[in-house]
């Protein structure tokens, strides 16, 4: 008599650890895995910042430069950190382990679990490292609040993950890394609004504020304000739900799904297409059917209804602030993401290539810059227009170079990591206040703000410049070693 033979699902605790096993095991030397060390650098920028400002007299103090993190970089490095994870899967299609003796529960809450552990590793560190800052500096007092701040910071991230987890599984990764950036501005807008229960990318944020001591802007809170009195566990409880919710939402999506649409794809017949004889009809053709033509023109656009609403202060703030910074990074993420699979064999027909790829990035950037300049004198501008466009289409090219050569070398995350940090810190240091003093140099992402005056003009030009002209030989490199590792 024949019997089936079947793998049996594990129940009990017995059944999750296996599956949890597999999870660490693939996140070791993982881009994700590495994600968490940007903690130390973010202690570093705080307590620097702190002492560069002479306000690190008190914990209190020491600790209100996190507003750095909490209130603009907290749902992209999440949403970063959990898109690689899955981003990771999607590539490997999971390793086999949808095929093993286990469910898409298990599967879906280990990867949950070792998130939260590496969201753990990156607050440990960040927050551990400002209070070893604080007994450096010799800040009299105990270290209770930096340590109550970590934890409410990190408990506020579980949701983040969660969602960037469900997210990423359904969008992929650039698409969730967008939608962070947009949900941690509208966190920052809402967290003070007496609605903000019922606005999540609000929760996050409100949870850290009394904390922190501060508001939503990154203004100390006064001693008789209410939100320095308020309770951060409602706003983390509605983390948590979310973070309940997101990850039964993973659950019920299909993990195999990915699998069967890149097969289909392969499968399917190849269209007939013109044959391209030159190497920008190379490349052309290569980055036919991605987002960067759509992302071009949603920021123009962008510009462009800004431009109709308010001045050009508005339109410059914007695309200095924001649009030129990030857009630089995704278009260098987005090319080559699109180039990778083909770059050897073209470079094969043409070892020019690369300095075609350069070539066409900083077209790109030159090609936006111009067009947000036209706008701002549309909208009234002065002279001060060529002064931007200048810096615009300097800083710019060394953002897509620098993200060029890291996501050639280290992959999206690294290139996505570094441009978020450096775009807040640019933001803050490009302030009123902050511009006005030496910090201004380490700003590069927003100069075309913070360099006015011939003085900072030519340093800023010079330092462009030499990190354009030592960023080309490195990207080349990039690029080559990737042909060799092919």
């Amino acid at each position: 008599m024949a019997s089936a033979v079947a793998t049996p699902h594990h129940s009990g605790i017995i059944g999750w650890i296996p599956t949890l096993r597999a999870e660490v095991v693939r996140t070791q030397w993982s881009a994700a895995s590495f994600l968490p060390l940007a903690g130390v650098g973010l202690a570093f920028l705080s307590t620097a910042f702190a002492g560069a400002a002479s306000s690190a007299g008190s914990v209190v103090e020491l600790l209100r430069w996190q507003a750095l993190y909490a209130t603009g970089m907290a749902a992209p490095f999440m949403g970063l950190l959990a898109g690689l994870a899955v981003q990771r899967e999607v590539n490997a299609r999971s390793g086999g382990t949808l095929w093993r003796a286990t469910t898409e529960a298990r599967v879906a809450a280990s990867r949950v679990l070792v998130l939260a552990a590496l969201s753990l590793v990156f607050h440990v560190l960040c927050f551990g490292g400002i209070a070893l800052a604080g007994v450096l500096y010799g800040v009299p007092g105990p270290m209770t609040p930096i340590v109550v701040a970590g934890v409410v910071s990190w408990t506020s991230s579980l949701g983040l993950l969660a969602f960037a987890c469900a997210g990423t599984q359904l969008l992929g990764l650039i698409p969730v890394f967008l939608l962070s950036l947009i949900w941690q501005l509208l966190g920052m807008l809402t967290a003070e609004s007496p609605w903000w229960w019922s606005i999540p990318p609000s929760w996050a944020v409100r949870a850290n504020l009394p904390a922190l001591g501060i508001h939503a802007n990154a203004v100390p809170l006064d001693a008789g304000d209410a939100l320095a009195m308020e309770n951060p566990w409602p706003a983390l409880a509605l983390t948590l739900l979310m973070t309940i919710a997101a990850t039964t939402a993973m659950v019920w999506n299909r993990a195999g799904r990915h699998s069967k649409i890149s097969m289909s794809r392969v499968n399917r017949p190849p269209r007939r297409r013109k044959l391209r004889k030159s190497r920008y009809g190379a490349l052309a053709l290569g980055l036919h059917g991605t987002a960067l033509a759509p992302l071009t023109v949603a920021a123009i656009a962008a510009c462009t209804v800004t431009a109709v609403t308010y001045d050009h202060e508005y339109v410059s703030g914007l695309f200095t602030y924001a649009i030129l910074p990030l857009g630089s990074t995704l278009l260098a993420v987005l090319a080559w993401s699109a180039q990778r699979e083909a770059w050897w064999s073209l470079t094969i027909h043409s070892t020019k290539m690369w300095g075609v790829l350069i070539s066409w990035l900083v077209g790109r950037v030159i090609l936006v810059s111009t067009a947000v300049a036209t706008l701002t004198l549309m909208t009234g501008a002065g002279a001060d227009v060529g002064r931007q466009l200048l810096l615009w289409i300097l800083t710019g090219t060394v953002m897509a170079l620098l993200s060029l050569a890291l996501v050639v070398r280290s992959g999206p995350g690294m290139a996505l990591g570094i441009s978020v940090v450096w775009t807040v810190l640019a933001i803050t240091l490009a302030g009123d206040v902050l511009a006005t003093t030496k910090l201004w140099i380490f700003s590069l992402p927003a100069w075309a703000a913070s360099a006015v005056g011939s003085g900072r003009v030519t340093t800023a030009v010079i330092i462009c410049t030499i990190l354009i002209a030592a960023l080309l030989p490195l990207a080349r490199m990039a690029l080559r070693r990737h042909c060799a590792h092919a």
